[in-house]
Order: structure tokens, then sequence, then C-alpha cells
């Protein structure tokens, strides 16, 4: 998903800046619950609701605004998917209890 924005940024953030609602649109619901069901998987001890609030997590990591800023402040993309990479695996990997 991060290298789709980095990619696609001018439409990304087109859609992002004009969406009232974001977190209730049709596409980031079904992001939402795709992640949520992929960190239930990577993680069974993870409840529904649990599940569900890292996949706003992790969205929220790869907001258009996010990864304007970090580009302008100098992270070059690899940086970005080295980090975001990093994040990913140590959420996922740590115990959430």
């Amino acid at each position: 998903m991060l290298t789709f924005k980095l990619d696609n940024g001018n439409l990304l953030r087109a859609r992002e800046a004009t969406t009232s609602g974001l977190l209730q649109s049709e596409q980031y619901r079904w992001m939402r619950d795709l992640l949520a069901r992929t960190a239930m998987e990577a993680v069974p001890t993870l409840t529904a609701k649990d599940a569900e609030y890292l996949a706003h997590i992790l969205l929220a990591a790869v907001h258009i605004d996010l990864v304007d800023e970090l580009l302008a402040s100098g992270q070059t993309p690899s940086a970005i998917r080295r980090i975001q990479r990093a994040h990913v695996l140590a959420v996922l990997s740590s115990e959430l209890s």
C-alpha cells in the first residue's frame, strides 16, 4: 500500500483531501477489514476489536499527508518503506495484551 501511495501521490492526495468521512468510506472499510483479518491470522491471540484498531493504526501510518511530510523532510521512499516494514513487524511480533 505504501508503494502504491508513493507512486500515485497526486491521485491519493486529491482523494484523501476531498473525501469527508474517509474512515467511513467503502474503500477504507474494505482495507481496514482486510488488514484486521490478516493481523488476526498473523497473531491468533488478537481479538477482533484489537485487530480493527491495529488496522486503523497501520492505515494511518500510510496516510498521504504523512507520506508527503516524510518526503518533504528528506526521507527517501526506500527509507520510508524500511521504517514502515520495521513498524509492522514490531507491532505484529509484540505481545498485544
